[in-house]
């Protein structure tokens, strides 16, 4: 419960802070939803997610922090997990329209919920990742590779795409999309839809 508080208050300081900084144009503060499935996989459900951020976007660098809310019933089996993720990164903007760079995300799962409150098995993992990507326009797509973390499955290979279509100054659409493999012999692919709203 002190993870999900934490997380909750990391949300609300984003956009404090946010706020503040917004009035320069430089930092904008966001929330945002999505939906994702796993289609043609063994994975059942969809998995529902919340959160908030601060995106710096300049002529030479693009800035990420959020926190994100998802319910996690994209798998195998059950599907009651819950997790909470809070993921940094940041990109060089190269000739304009070239992003190069990378960062990091914590994620807390938990077991789900039990008489409404949380089960007390908990795990987290630290993730380091690589990324590039283009921005044209109106759309921005970032390719991510992650790196292994302590907690790394051997052969595991995880690639995450990002793309936003700005569609007012305020609206974005967005498209999840993940590919996973372990050693080769299985792949789970989720895709989803969300949008975010720039404040």
């Amino acid at each position: 419960m002190k993870r999900i508080a934490l997380l909750a208050m990391f949300v609300a300081t984003l956009l404090f802070a946010g706020s503040a900084y917004a009035q320069n144009g430089v930092f904008a503060p966001y929330v945002q939803g999505t939906i994702t499935t796993a289609p043609g996989s063994p994975a059942t459900g969809a998995s529902y997610g919340i959160g908030a951020g601060i995106e710096s976007s300049t002529k030479h660098l693009l800035l990420d922090a959020n926190g994100m809310f998802n319910t996690a019933k994209v798998t195998s089996g059950t599907g009651s997990g819950y997790n909470g993720t809070i993921t940094a990164q940041g990109y060089y903007k190269l000739f304009s329209h070239v992003l190069a760079g990378g960062g990091a995300d914590v994620v807390i799962n938990t077991n789900g919920f039990t008489f409404g409150s949380f089960v007390s098995t908990a795990r987290n993992s630290a993730n380091p990742f690589v990324g590039g990507g283009i921005q044209a326009g109106r759309l921005r797509s970032i390719l991510t590779y992650q790196l292994p973390g302590k907690d790394a499955v051997a052969g595991q290979r995880f690639l995450q795409l990002n793309s936003e279509l700005r569609i007012t100054k305020h609206i974005r659409l967005t498209v999840p999309v993940g590919i996973n493999s372990i050693a080769g012999r299985y792949t789970a692919t989720s895709v989803g839809g969300g949008i975010k709203l720039v404040l």
